[in-house]
C-alpha cells in the first residue's frame, strides 16, 4: 500500500520518464500543465519545484496552455516552497487579503 505523498512521487516519475524531466515539451492531456506543481509539492519535491516555476520553457508552455492566471497562482500557492521562510509572511497576507475582500459585502 503506497502513502499519499508515495502516490504523487509515482506521478511526477511517470511524466518524468515520459518527458526526460523536459516538462515544457509535454503534450496538454489537460492535466499535467495544470496539477504538476501540486504534484511536486505534495510529494515534497521542493527543489524539482524550484526548478520548473523557475524554467521559462515551463513558463511559455503553462501561459499557452493554461493561460497566465494559472502560472501567477502557481507563484503565490508556493511562493513558500520556492523562496523559504521569508515568503510564509507574504502568503499569509495575500490570504488575509483574500479574505478581507471575500467578507466585504458582509
Amino acid at each position: 500500500m503506497f502513502t499519499l505523498q508515495q502516490l504523487h512521487t509515482k506521478l511526477v516519475k511517470s511524466y518524468y520518464r515520459i518527458c526526460d524531466g523536459k516538462y515544457h515539451e509535454l503534450e496538454d492531456d489537460s492535466y499535467v500543465h495544470q496539477h504538476l506543481p501540486m504534484h511536486m509539492s505534495a510529494a515534497l519535491m521542493t527543489d524539482q519545484l524550484k526548478v520548473l516555476l523557475h524554467s521559462l520553457e515551463w513558463v511559455k508552455a503553462k501561459v499557452n496552455i493554461a493561460g497566465p492566471s494559472a502560472v501567477l497562482s502557481d507563484y503565490i500557492k508556493y511562493a513558500y516552497m520556492i523562496e523559504g521562510e521569508v515568503c510564509v509572511r507574504g502568503r499569509k497576507i495575500l490570504l488575509l487579503c483574500k479574505f478581507c475582500k471575500n467578507k466585504k459585502s458582509l
